[in-house]
């Protein structure tokens, strides 16, 4: 095992595997860290390839062992727990280093907030919707448990809980009072993702994401069902997570939209802004969404958006660029009529109007002085 340093600045990951999701946040950290100087080191688990954004950030990466028995599991624990205590150790004597949580669940990540809490050692904890009523209402008493155990405690003396949203922030009040949350969105390049104008685009529909029973796919295709517009396709693309593209894929038969509708593979990193690039229209239909960096994305790339009132995109429709309805089949098809009757000229100034409005409020320049400042205290 190697040994941190108090100068150290440590990102500990409930996982360093995907392409998406916490991965990407906590790799867009590390680089930003990296980039003032400063040593990064990410710890967690991974099964598979580590995050692109990760092995890009220049951070030093140190893989725990997969939890996949209780041998491992309390092997990952050991190390994790023996890495933020000779941080806090070291750190004594030195300039202290940030340590960021980035997770809530796993037995690594519960350790290292408990090994934080104990020496005293300053931490920022960002739960990643794992706080949220949906995702809570999964394992219920587990989770219930650890909270009750150690995970309140932690947020309640954390030195900040990142919160991606408003939504997130409420859910993280309600289960421990005494948090210091702290509401700072994900950032995004807008200059690496507009490939194709909007002018240019076919007729083609999609989603980007997880296939899980949450992201309310099957909804979706239904909707698309009854509307069923001329001329157009949806794809939806990515990793499938408990049986949702098999379910998917059966439903797309029995509503005979084969060649309208296609359950696609996932879409590697560095081609997601050419896949959200030759949309017309980006759709996230999810039931709950803690910020939904992919619409941030889609916007970027000037794609008007669909999303639901599951998400924290509320201001779509007030700001010219989309639809945010409720994650009905009702409602879902209603947008979908409404953005494939729009002419390609509406829909491409409505894609102007996104990729304006993340460059102004959600581009990475902006929203990385923020993490500096609030979370970090890094003038």
């Amino acid at each position: 095992m190697r040994r941190t340093g108090g100068d150290e600045d440590l990102l500990i990951a409930s996982t360093l595997s995907a392409d998406g999701g916490l991965p990407v946040a906590v790799g867009r950290l590390a680089g930003l860290l990296t980039q003032y100087g400063r040593h990064v080191v990410v710890v967690g688990p991974g099964v598979g390839p580590d995050c692109t954004a990760i092995t890009e950030s220049a951070a030093e990466i140190v893989r725990l062992p997969a939890s996949a028995g209780l041998t491992s599991t309390l092997r990952a624990v050991q190390a994790c727990r023996a890495i933020v205590y000779q941080a806090a150790v070291l750190g004594a004597a030195r300039p202290r280093p940030i340590v960021h949580i980035h997770g809530i669940w796993t037995p690594p990540v519960v350790a290292a907030a408990r090994a934080a809490r104990r020496t005293g050692i300053p931490y920022v904890i960002s739960p990643h919707g794992m706080l949220l009523k949906p995702a809570m209402r999964k394992s219920h008493w587990r989770k219930r448990l650890v909270l009750a155990m150690e995970m309140r405690q932690a947020l309640a003396q954390a030195r900040a809980v990142h919160c991606a949203s408003d939504e997130e922030a409420e859910a993280v009040r309600h289960l421990a009072p005494a948090a210091h949350t702290r509401i700072i969105p994900f950032g995004v390049d807008v200059a690496q993702s507009t490939v194709t104008q909007p002018v240019n685009r076919p007729k083609i529909a999609g989603y980007l994401g997880r296939l899980t029973a949450i992201k309310n796919l099957e909804t979706l295709v239904a909707a698309w069902a009854d509307v069923r517009p001329a001329g157009w396709q949806l794809r939806i693309a990515g990793p499938d997570c408990d049986g949702t593209r098999a379910r998917v894929q059966e439903m797309v038969r029995r509503l005979e939209l084969n060649g309208i509708v296609s359950v696609d593979p996932p879409v590697a990193a560095q081609a997601v802004p050419k896949f959200l690039s030759s949309l017309a229209v980006f759709i996230q239909p999810s039931l709950s969404e803690n910020f939904g960096m992919v619409v941030a994305e889609a916007l970027a790339a000037s794609t008007p958006v669909i999303a639901t009132t599951g998400t924290p995109w509320h201001a779509l429709a007030d700001r010219g660029c989309g639809w945010c309805v409720a994650p009905s089949q009702a409602a879902l098809a209603a947008a979908i009529r409404a953005a494939t009757s729009a002419s390609t000229d509406e829909l491409a100034h409505m894609g102007r109007r996104g990729t304006d409005w993340i460059a102004a409020e959600y581009s990475w320049p902006v929203i990385a002085p923020r993490f500096l400042r609030e979370l970090y205290e890094i003038a």
